[in-house]
Protein backbone atom coordinates (compact mmCIF):
# COMPACT_ATOMS: atom_id res chain seq x y z
CA UNK A 1 0.00 0.00 0.00
CA UNK A 2 2.18 3.37 -1.28
CA UNK A 3 0.47 7.34 -1.14
CA UNK A 4 0.43 8.15 -4.64
CA UNK A 5 3.33 10.25 -5.30
CA UNK A 6 5.88 9.48 -2.61
CA UNK A 7 9.82 9.76 -2.74
CA UNK A 8 9.47 7.59 0.22
CA UNK A 9 7.31 5.29 -1.10
CA UNK A 10 9.33 4.51 -4.44
CA UNK A 11 12.69 4.03 -3.09
CA UNK A 12 11.22 1.65 0.39
CA UNK A 13 8.61 -0.34 -1.12
CA UNK A 14 7.83 0.01 -4.68
CA UNK A 15 11.18 -0.31 -6.30
CA UNK A 16 12.64 -3.40 -3.99
CA UNK A 17 8.95 -4.91 -4.61
CA UNK A 18 9.71 -4.70 -7.86
CA UNK A 19 12.96 -6.51 -8.21
CA UNK A 20 11.89 -9.60 -6.41
CA UNK A 21 11.65 -12.70 -8.02
CA UNK A 22 8.69 -14.20 -6.96
CA UNK A 23 7.34 -17.92 -8.21
CA UNK A 24 4.99 -18.14 -11.08
CA UNK A 25 2.10 -18.30 -8.84
CA UNK A 26 3.52 -14.94 -6.64
CA UNK A 27 2.83 -11.36 -7.34
CA UNK A 28 2.61 -8.31 -5.72
CA UNK A 29 -0.33 -6.07 -5.88
CA UNK A 30 0.28 -2.47 -5.34
CA UNK A 31 -2.65 -0.22 -3.91
CA UNK A 32 -2.56 3.60 -3.93
CA UNK A 33 -4.09 6.07 -1.62
CA UNK A 34 -5.75 7.73 -4.28
CA UNK A 35 -7.97 4.27 -5.20
CA UNK A 36 -10.74 2.78 -3.32
CA UNK A 37 -10.92 -0.55 -2.55
CA UNK A 38 -13.55 -3.72 -1.64
CA UNK A 39 -12.45 -5.78 1.35
CA UNK A 40 -12.28 -9.12 -0.53
CA UNK A 41 -9.05 -7.65 -2.27
CA UNK A 42 -7.36 -8.83 0.62
CA UNK A 43 -8.52 -12.58 0.44
CA UNK A 44 -5.74 -14.98 -0.21
CA UNK A 45 -3.11 -12.51 0.80
CA UNK A 46 0.06 -13.29 2.67
CA UNK A 47 1.60 -9.86 3.33
CA UNK A 48 0.75 -6.15 3.29
CA UNK A 49 3.30 -3.84 3.58
CA UNK A 50 2.97 0.15 3.90
CA UNK A 51 5.81 3.09 4.70
CA UNK A 52 5.09 5.41 8.28
CA UNK A 53 1.74 5.69 8.71
CA UNK A 54 -1.38 3.82 6.76
CA UNK A 55 -2.24 5.25 3.58
CA UNK A 56 -5.90 3.73 4.59
CA UNK A 57 -7.92 3.67 7.90
CA UNK A 58 -5.44 1.78 9.91
CA UNK A 59 -8.04 0.04 12.09
CA UNK A 60 -10.00 -1.25 8.62
CA UNK A 61 -6.67 -2.84 7.60
CA UNK A 62 -6.14 -4.67 11.42
CA UNK A 63 -9.94 -5.79 10.98
CA UNK A 64 -9.13 -7.30 7.22
CA UNK A 65 -5.73 -8.96 8.93
CA UNK A 66 -7.82 -10.31 11.52
CA UNK A 67 -10.32 -11.80 9.08
CA UNK A 68 -7.73 -12.94 6.58
CA UNK A 69 -4.75 -13.87 8.60
CA UNK A 70 -2.13 -11.97 6.46
CA UNK A 71 0.89 -10.33 8.17
CA UNK A 72 2.13 -6.39 8.32
CA UNK A 73 5.42 -4.95 7.65
CA UNK A 74 5.44 -1.83 8.50
CA UNK A 75 8.61 0.54 7.11
CA UNK A 76 9.84 3.61 8.81
CA UNK A 77 13.10 5.23 7.08
CA UNK A 78 13.11 8.66 9.42
CA UNK A 79 12.03 9.77 12.86
CA UNK A 80 8.66 10.50 13.84
CA UNK A 81 9.71 13.31 15.86
CA UNK A 82 10.14 16.07 13.86
CA UNK A 83 12.05 19.26 15.20
CA UNK A 84 9.63 22.85 15.24
CA UNK A 85 11.13 24.21 12.29
CA UNK A 86 10.86 21.81 10.09
CA UNK A 87 8.20 22.52 6.97
CA UNK A 88 5.75 19.94 8.14
CA UNK A 89 5.33 20.38 11.94
CA UNK A 90 2.39 22.00 12.11
CA UNK A 91 1.08 19.70 9.83
CA UNK A 92 2.01 16.43 11.05
CA UNK A 93 0.70 17.74 14.43
CA UNK A 94 -2.46 18.94 13.05
CA UNK A 95 -2.69 15.39 11.31
CA UNK A 96 -1.29 13.02 14.07
CA UNK A 97 1.27 11.84 11.75
CA UNK A 98 3.15 11.20 14.90
CA UNK A 99 0.93 8.84 16.35
CA UNK A 100 -0.69 7.36 13.33
CA UNK A 101 3.46 6.01 13.25
CA UNK A 102 3.65 4.50 16.40
CA UNK A 103 0.56 2.54 16.21
CA UNK A 104 1.25 0.86 13.57
CA UNK A 105 4.68 0.35 14.42
CA UNK A 106 3.09 -1.47 17.88
CA UNK A 107 0.55 -3.72 15.69
CA UNK A 108 3.29 -4.53 12.84
CA UNK A 109 4.16 -8.09 13.17
CA UNK A 110 7.58 -6.20 11.44
CA UNK A 111 8.76 -3.41 11.10
CA UNK A 112 11.48 -2.12 8.66
CA UNK A 113 14.10 0.36 8.77
CA UNK A 114 17.22 1.66 7.62
CA UNK A 115 20.12 1.83 10.18
CA UNK A 116 20.98 0.36 13.29
CA UNK A 117 20.51 4.14 15.20
CA UNK A 118 16.70 4.33 14.06
CA UNK A 119 15.86 0.90 14.86
CA UNK A 120 17.00 1.80 18.37
CA UNK A 121 13.92 4.16 18.78
CA UNK A 122 11.78 1.57 17.23
CA UNK A 123 12.17 -1.11 19.52
CA UNK A 124 10.66 0.93 22.04
CA UNK A 125 7.49 0.20 20.30
CA UNK A 126 8.12 -3.16 18.55
CA UNK A 127 10.52 -5.88 19.76
CA UNK A 128 10.22 -7.67 15.70
CA UNK A 129 12.82 -4.91 13.58
CA UNK A 130 14.70 -5.67 10.60
CA UNK A 131 17.50 -3.25 8.75
CA UNK A 132 17.07 -2.92 4.82
CA UNK A 133 19.84 -0.20 3.53
CA UNK A 134 18.62 1.93 0.81
CA UNK A 135 19.63 0.48 -2.16
CA UNK A 136 19.56 0.72 -5.77
CA UNK A 137 19.37 -2.08 -9.14
CA UNK A 138 22.88 -0.82 -10.37
CA UNK A 139 22.99 -1.23 -14.19
CA UNK A 140 19.34 -0.90 -14.14
CA UNK A 141 16.13 1.30 -15.27
CA UNK A 142 17.25 5.22 -13.95
CA UNK A 143 20.41 3.45 -11.74
CA UNK A 144 22.87 3.63 -14.98
CA UNK A 145 26.02 5.39 -14.48
CA UNK A 146 25.68 7.80 -17.27
CA UNK A 147 27.94 10.81 -18.62
CA UNK A 148 27.52 14.18 -16.54
CA UNK A 149 26.67 16.76 -18.80
CA UNK A 150 28.51 19.33 -17.32
CA UNK A 151 32.02 18.53 -14.89
CA UNK A 152 31.43 21.96 -13.09
CA UNK A 153 28.51 21.75 -11.40
CA UNK A 154 27.93 21.18 -7.47
CA UNK A 155 24.71 19.48 -7.39
CA UNK A 156 22.47 19.90 -4.61
CA UNK A 157 19.34 17.69 -5.05
CA UNK A 158 16.69 17.75 -2.47
CA UNK A 159 13.06 18.06 -0.85
CA UNK A 160 11.12 21.37 0.66
CA UNK A 161 11.77 20.44 3.95
CA UNK A 162 15.59 21.29 3.83
CA UNK A 163 16.12 24.61 4.31
CA UNK A 164 17.54 24.40 7.39
CA UNK A 165 20.31 22.14 6.45
CA UNK A 166 21.24 24.08 3.22
CA UNK A 167 21.05 26.85 5.80
CA UNK A 168 23.74 25.31 8.04
CA UNK A 169 26.25 25.95 5.44
CA UNK A 170 25.19 29.13 4.28
CA UNK A 171 28.10 31.03 5.32
CA UNK A 172 30.53 28.91 3.46
CA UNK A 173 28.95 29.41 0.37
CA UNK A 174 29.13 32.92 0.69
CA UNK A 175 32.70 33.01 1.23
CA UNK A 176 32.50 30.49 -2.00
CA UNK A 177 31.32 33.54 -4.04
CA UNK A 178 34.11 35.55 -2.85
CA UNK A 179 37.20 33.01 -4.24
CA UNK A 180 37.91 33.54 -7.94
CA UNK A 181 39.57 30.19 -8.16
CA UNK A 182 35.76 28.27 -7.13
CA UNK A 183 33.71 30.40 -8.94
CA UNK A 184 36.07 29.75 -12.05
CA UNK A 185 35.79 26.10 -11.58
CA UNK A 186 32.31 25.41 -10.00
CA UNK A 187 28.32 26.26 -10.42
CA UNK A 188 25.87 25.78 -7.58
CA UNK A 189 22.35 23.80 -8.56
CA UNK A 190 19.73 23.34 -6.83
CA UNK A 191 17.78 20.75 -8.11
CA UNK A 192 13.99 19.47 -6.61
CA UNK A 193 12.26 22.95 -7.26
CA UNK A 194 8.65 22.44 -6.74
CA UNK A 195 6.64 25.57 -5.55
CA UNK A 196 3.27 24.90 -6.86
CA UNK A 197 1.28 26.97 -4.04
CA UNK A 198 1.83 29.87 -2.18
CA UNK A 199 2.88 27.95 0.37
CA UNK A 200 5.60 25.96 -1.28
CA UNK A 201 6.84 28.50 -3.13
CA UNK A 202 7.63 30.94 -0.24
CA UNK A 203 9.48 27.81 1.18
CA UNK A 204 11.46 26.90 -1.94
CA UNK A 205 12.33 30.73 -2.73
CA UNK A 206 13.73 30.85 1.01
CA UNK A 207 15.80 27.51 -0.07
CA UNK A 208 17.00 29.06 -3.35
CA UNK A 209 17.98 32.25 -1.49
CA UNK A 210 20.43 29.96 0.43
CA UNK A 211 22.15 27.95 -2.59
CA UNK A 212 21.93 31.64 -4.43
CA UNK A 213 24.89 32.53 -1.29
CA UNK A 214 27.26 30.64 -3.80
CA UNK A 215 27.07 33.14 -6.79
CA UNK A 216 26.50 31.41 -9.59
CA UNK A 217 23.02 29.22 -9.31
CA UNK A 218 21.28 27.20 -11.41
CA UNK A 219 17.53 26.07 -10.76
CA UNK A 220 16.15 22.77 -11.55
CA UNK A 221 12.55 21.59 -11.16
CA UNK A 222 11.28 18.44 -9.24
CA UNK A 223 11.39 15.32 -11.19
CA UNK A 224 9.18 12.10 -10.17
CA UNK A 225 10.51 9.60 -8.06
CA UNK A 226 11.05 7.17 -11.69
CA UNK A 227 13.35 10.11 -12.77
CA UNK A 228 15.00 11.87 -10.25
CA UNK A 229 18.31 10.31 -11.01
CA UNK A 230 17.87 12.25 -14.01
CA UNK A 231 19.12 15.11 -12.20
CA UNK A 232 22.53 13.43 -11.39
CA UNK A 233 23.42 13.63 -14.92
CA UNK A 234 24.26 17.48 -13.92
CA UNK A 235 26.22 17.23 -11.27
CA UNK A 236 30.58 16.91 -10.61
CA UNK A 237 29.84 16.64 -6.71
CA UNK A 238 27.71 16.54 -4.68
CA UNK A 239 26.37 18.23 -0.90
CA UNK A 240 24.62 16.68 1.42
CA UNK A 241 24.49 19.08 4.32
CA UNK A 242 22.24 18.49 7.61
CA UNK A 243 21.56 20.69 10.60
CA UNK A 244 22.85 19.25 13.98
CA UNK A 245 19.79 18.32 15.35
CA UNK A 246 17.96 15.12 16.92
CA UNK A 247 16.12 14.27 13.77
CA UNK A 248 18.58 14.33 11.32
CA UNK A 249 20.36 11.82 13.46
CA UNK A 250 18.31 9.33 12.84
CA UNK A 251 18.34 9.77 9.15
CA UNK A 252 19.52 7.22 6.28
CA UNK A 253 22.89 7.57 4.14
CA UNK A 254 20.63 8.00 1.15
CA UNK A 255 22.18 10.77 -0.64
CA UNK A 256 25.54 9.18 -0.25
CA UNK A 257 23.38 6.09 -2.29
CA UNK A 258 22.26 8.51 -4.73
CA UNK A 259 25.88 10.17 -5.67
CA UNK A 260 27.73 7.22 -5.43
CA UNK A 261 25.37 5.92 -8.04
CA UNK A 262 26.60 7.94 -10.53
CA UNK A 263 29.83 7.89 -9.42
CA UNK A 264 29.67 11.29 -8.07
CA UNK A 265 31.99 12.50 -4.83
CA UNK A 266 29.83 14.04 -2.15
CA UNK A 267 30.49 16.64 0.38
CA UNK A 268 28.74 15.76 3.77
CA UNK A 269 27.95 17.29 7.34
CA UNK A 270 30.19 15.48 10.76
CA UNK A 271 26.73 13.96 11.48
CA UNK A 272 25.14 10.45 11.80
CA UNK A 273 24.72 8.78 9.29
CA UNK A 274 27.25 10.09 7.19
CA UNK A 275 29.91 10.03 9.25
CA UNK A 276 30.63 6.09 10.15
CA UNK A 277 31.58 5.97 6.43
CA UNK A 278 34.92 5.48 5.19
CA UNK A 279 35.50 6.50 1.47
CA UNK A 280 37.42 8.90 -0.57
CA UNK A 281 34.20 9.50 -2.02
CA UNK A 282 33.14 11.17 0.86
CA UNK A 283 34.37 14.11 2.53
CA UNK A 284 32.97 14.36 6.02
CA UNK A 285 32.84 18.36 7.34
CA UNK A 286 32.85 19.42 10.93
CA UNK A 287 32.67 23.32 10.39
CA UNK A 288 32.02 25.96 7.86
CA UNK A 289 35.50 26.19 7.32
CA UNK A 290 35.76 22.69 6.69
CA UNK A 291 32.92 23.18 3.67
CA UNK A 292 34.68 26.16 2.36
CA UNK A 293 38.29 23.82 2.20
CA UNK A 294 36.62 20.98 0.71
CA UNK A 295 35.33 23.11 -2.09
CA UNK A 296 38.64 24.60 -2.63
CA UNK A 297 40.45 22.08 -2.94
CA UNK A 298 37.86 20.13 -5.83
CA UNK A 299 38.42 23.67 -7.20
CA UNK A 300 42.26 23.82 -7.36
CA UNK A 301 42.26 19.56 -8.18
CA UNK A 302 39.12 19.01 -10.13
CA UNK A 303 40.80 15.87 -11.43
CA UNK A 304 39.95 14.34 -7.93
CA UNK A 305 36.16 14.89 -8.90
CA UNK A 306 36.64 11.78 -11.22
CA UNK A 307 38.67 9.75 -8.74
CA UNK A 308 36.76 10.10 -5.89
CA UNK A 309 33.15 9.40 -8.02
CA UNK A 310 34.59 6.24 -8.87
CA UNK A 311 35.57 5.24 -5.37
CA UNK A 312 32.58 6.15 -4.20
CA UNK A 313 30.34 4.23 -7.21
CA UNK A 314 32.54 1.29 -6.18
CA UNK A 315 31.54 1.52 -2.37
CA UNK A 316 27.48 1.77 -3.03
CA UNK A 317 27.32 -1.26 -5.45
CA UNK A 318 29.15 -3.52 -3.01
CA UNK A 319 27.26 -2.33 -0.26
CA UNK A 320 24.48 -0.56 -1.20
CA UNK A 321 23.34 -3.36 -4.12
CA UNK A 322 19.57 -3.83 -4.34
CA UNK A 323 19.82 -7.38 -5.91
CA UNK A 324 21.91 -8.38 -2.79
CA UNK A 325 19.81 -6.42 -0.15
CA UNK A 326 16.65 -8.34 -1.54
CA UNK A 327 18.25 -11.57 -0.46
CA UNK A 328 17.65 -10.17 3.18
CA UNK A 329 14.19 -9.10 2.24
CA UNK A 330 12.54 -12.35 0.71
CA UNK A 331 14.27 -14.49 3.60
CA UNK A 332 12.28 -12.03 6.07
CA UNK A 333 8.88 -12.26 3.69
CA UNK A 334 9.36 -16.14 3.60
CA UNK A 335 10.17 -16.57 7.31
CA UNK A 336 6.95 -14.41 8.24
CA UNK A 337 4.58 -15.63 6.34
CA UNK A 338 5.79 -19.53 5.91
CA UNK A 339 5.70 -19.63 2.65
CA UNK A 340 8.79 -20.67 0.17
CA UNK A 341 8.43 -17.52 -2.78
CA UNK A 342 11.67 -18.70 -3.96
Amino acid sequence: MIKFGSGVDYIRLMLPLSYLKFQKTGQVLTLSNNQAFDDVLFKGVDLVIFSRECPFDLDRILSLREEFKFKLIVDVDDYWILYRKHFYYDAWKKHGIKERIIKAMKVADVVTTTNEKLKQKILHHNPNVTLFPNAFPYGFDQFIKQPKLNQKNILYAGGITHFEDLHSISHALNRCRQNPIIQREFKFVLAGYNGKTKETKNEWDRIVSVANEFGSCEIMDYLPPTHFMNHYKNGALCVAPLQKNTFNQFKSDLKIVEAGCNAIPIIVSDLHPYNVIENPGVTICKSQNDWYQAFLRYSKAPEKLIEDGEALYEYVNKNYNLMDINKGRMALFQNITGNNTN
